[in-house]
């Protein structure tokens, strides 16, 4: 479905809050905002867009800068449930802020018991910098090893939710070169990549790509906090396993999830 291009600022949010259960959840940030378009929809009608802020891992960001995104998408017909996560100063980090947001997309077939329109077996995950990476990883979280954080399924089995596609807008989809560049990646996962490797190996986009799994990698090539060249570096391993994916190149421009059409500097793909 292809979204038209909607002011959200003359969008009412008409958001329903719904906490998800986690271990030792946090009222005040274990939950999200569920956004459901207008009017009567048949059962199992509306795919579900999971959204995933970004920030740096860090508490100084919120499910909220999304929200224009968030309304937007409604707008055009989908259901969106926007999460908030523990962080980084605000008992999250390694591995909290990344299993929140696993128990987060799990969340969406309880979703589904209380609104019937969603479809809980149509579902993709849409993430932003740090929620881009957070997206490649609750995405790709059946190729996980058996006992590594997030991994709650017996032998055998998967997650309750698996996507259909991810979608990274600016993400971090090479923690290795992030580390080096600022302290986020550090702090999110405890050290450095000679430091805490494991941890690497399990959360890095780039070294666990799931060949099943179709992405979608947006970035301006103006994004300075996160380059281009990590989003690029992605989707050329992924085409190197044999998975589908696509790089949006926004020439001239910054990744930033506003919600009205630019007037230049249009976007090129490269699949």
């Amino acid at each position: 479905m292809s979204a038209r291009a909607v002011s959200s600022s003359t969008m009412r949010d008409d958001a329903v809050r719904y906490a998800y259960p986690a271990p030792d959840a946090d009222p005040a940030q274990n939950f999200g905002r569920l956004y459901v378009p207008r009017g009567v929809h048949a059962p199992h009608s509306l795919p579900v867009v999971v959204l995933i802020h970004g920030g740096g891992w860090r508490n100084k960001s919120s499910l909220n800068y999304m929200g224009a995104v968030a309304r937007t998408l409604q707008a055009a017909g989908l259901a969106v449930w926007n999460v908030e996560y523990r962080r980084v100063g605000a008992g999250g980090g390694w591995p909290t802020t990344f299993t929140d947001v696993g128990h987060a997309v799990d969340h969406v077939p309880a979703l589904a018991a209380s609104v019937p329109a969603l479809d809980p077996g149509n579902v993709i995950l849409v993430g932003h910098s740090a929620g881009g990476q957070l997206a490649a990883w609750a995405a790709t979280r059946r190729s996980l090893p058996a006992g590594a954080p997030g991994v709650s399924w017996p032998a055998g089995g998967g997650p309750t939710v698996t996507p259909r596609a991810f979608v990274a807008l600016a993400g971090v989809l090479d923690m290795r070169t992030s580390s080096r560049m600022n302290s986020h990646v550090r702090n999110a996962l405890g050290g450095m990549p000679d430091q805490v490797p494991d941890r690497y190996a399990l959360a890095d986009p780039l070294g666990r790509i799931d060949p099943a799994m179709p992405s979608v990698a947006i970035h301006g090539t103006r994004d300075t906090i996160v380059p281009a060249a990590e989003s690029e570096a992605f989707v050329a391993a992924a085409h190197a396993v044999g998975a589908p994916s696509l790089l949006v190149r926004l020439e001239g421009r910054t990744t930033a999830p506003r919600c009205r059409r630019g007037r230049s500097g249009g976007p090129s793909s490269r699949r």
